[in-house]
């Protein structure tokens, strides 16, 4: 009998939504602000008053990192299970509206915005035809040459 190693990686448990479990889209909040310039106002207040806490305590799941970041605008970031992240700028807001825009990355899904309206159509099989082109098409290529 041959001992192995057990490494950690095999023992994690693969993160995925079910029937008994929900796993939040959103893993991570990044708060960037500066200290010296005004439009960091809303932001200090924000992270000094204590709404940030009540945050991370209803979203135990979420991980909330404050950095500070030197002559920049003040951004929140949030990076999803997916892999994307998004950005907005919180630039002069007050504390109130920070929460309703840390509120909507968090309910977010992290997935690209797409239209409504119609279908994008996506097939797993190509074209039968190909691809059209006006250079490959013979109608267009006889006017072509009886013009030369």
């Amino acid at each position: 009998m041959s001992l192995q190693p057990i490494l950690r990686r095999s023992l994690a448990v693969p993160v995925a939504n079910g029937t008994k479990s929900f796993v939040l889209p959103c893993k991570k909040i990044v708060f960037e602000y500066c200290e010296t310039w005004g439009s960091n106002r809303g932001m200090r207040e924000f992270l000094a008053n204590g709404p940030i806490v009540s945050f991370a305590q209803r979203y135990p799941g979420v991980e909330m990192v404050v950095q500070r970041v030197d002559n920049r605008h003040p951004h929140l970031r949030a990076v999803y299970v997916n892999g994307r992240d998004k950005v907005i700028c919180v630039r002069s807001l007050p504390p109130p509206s920070i929460g309703a825009k840390l509120q909507l990355l968090l309910d977010s899904s992290g997935s690209k915005i797409t239209t409504l309206k119609r279908p994008k159509v996506e097939s797993s099989n190509e074209s039968v035809r190909g691809i059209w082109s006006a250079f490959h098409d013979e109608a267009n290529q006889t006017t072509l040459r009886r013009k030369a």
